[in-house]
């Protein structure tokens, strides 16, 4: 056993005495070679051009939408109000078309909350919405108190945008204001018709006969009777011995004989007989009825008897001297 450990040891230590020898000549035998030509050198590898890759494309711009008047808070006189609008970034089209991103038109609100359900239809109640590709509005027929007009952006299958680009306004409408005219004066009233009796006088003593009564008439216009009553117009009425009628509406006639009809300021009357007589005279209507007041007048005459004369008897005449006759009488 320790013979072959002794071997296997010796081996060992030829074969490293083996490989110093080798390395050692060979590092000889490098040292005294020439030296060699040097190897040409290979051109440098071309390199692919380094691209910058193109930005991106800004974003478009967000729609933008102002209403420009009525202005906030506004005091307004009732009847109509017109809402203007800017539009920004958003091209204005007819409603209907098929949906093209940035296009559409607007709604616009009447007193009530702006509808913006995505994908939903953005209209409200018949009445407080309109739809128009226009900038302005004309709301008409507003009552007085408080309005909010609301404006929205949709696309043109009258959806909202998304995200909702909407404005509004609220504003004050007036109640009419009532004209403080001074009121006119009241016209003068119409003087009242006057009458009066000019002739008989009054307790005067008249023969036998006829008797003519004359009146002064006033503030009435004496037209023939029997037309359509006209105020202000009329005739007269004239009694003979009865009471004058006054009552309001019904003919003021009284027998015939004892009265007379006419538009005249005379009248006569004939064949009084002896005694007390009372001429009336009344202002009527075209219709023969009372004026209201009634307006009348009277007088109380006296015809006298008629006195008879006696005859008177001539005195005896003498006959002249020596009987002639005397032509003288």
């Amino acid at each position: 056993m320790k013979s072959m450990k002794r071997m296997i040891l010796s081996r060992r230590n030829i074969c490293a005495i083996a490989l110093t020898s080798l390395v050692v000549a060979l590092l000889l035998i490098g040292a005294c070679a020439p030296p060699a030509a040097p190897s040409p050198t290979a051109p440098p590898a071309t390199q692919p051009p380094v691209t910058t890759p193109p930005p991106s494309p800004a974003p478009a711009p967000a729609p933008t939408l102002t209403i420009n008047s009525p202005v906030v808070n506004a005091s307004l006189a009732p009847g109509s109000v017109t809402v203007s609008v800017n539009v920004g970034n958003f091209r204005l089209a007819p409603p209907g078309q098929t949906n093209v991103a940035g296009q559409g038109h607007l709604h616009y609100y009447k007193d009530v909350e702006i509808p913006t359900t995505p994908g939903k239809a953005a209209v409200t109640a018949p009445g407080t919405y309109k739809v128009d590709p226009g900038t302005t509005m004309t709301w008409d027929n507003l009552t007085p108190g408080t309005h909010t007009f609301g404006v929205q952006l949709v696309n043109n299958n009258h959806t909202p945008l998304e995200p909702p680009v909407t404005a509004k306004v609220t504003v004050t409408v007036t109640a009419p204001s009532t004209p403080t005219t001074t009121p006119s004066p009241a016209p003068a009233p119409a003087p009242a018709p006057t009458l009066t009796i000019t002739s008989p006088a009054a307790n005067a003593s008249l023969p036998p006969g006829s008797v003519t009564v004359s009146v002064n008439v006033g503030n009435l216009q004496l037209v023939p009777p029997g037309q359509t009553n006209v105020a202000g117009q009329g005739h007269l009425h004239y009694y003979l011995d009865v009471e004058i009628p006054t009552t309001p509406g019904k003919g003021a006639v009284t027998a015939p004989g004892t009265y007379k009809a006419d538009p005249g300021t005379s009248i006569v009357w004939d064949n009084l007989s002896a005694g007390t007589h009372t001429f009336g005279v009344q202002l009527v209507n075209n219709n023969h009825t009372p004026l209201e007041p009634p307006v009348t007048a009277k007088v109380t005459i006296t015809i006298t008897a008629t006195t008879t004369q006696q005859p008177t008897t001539p005195p005896p005449t003498t006959p002249p001297p020596g009987g002639g006759v005397d032509y003288n009488y």
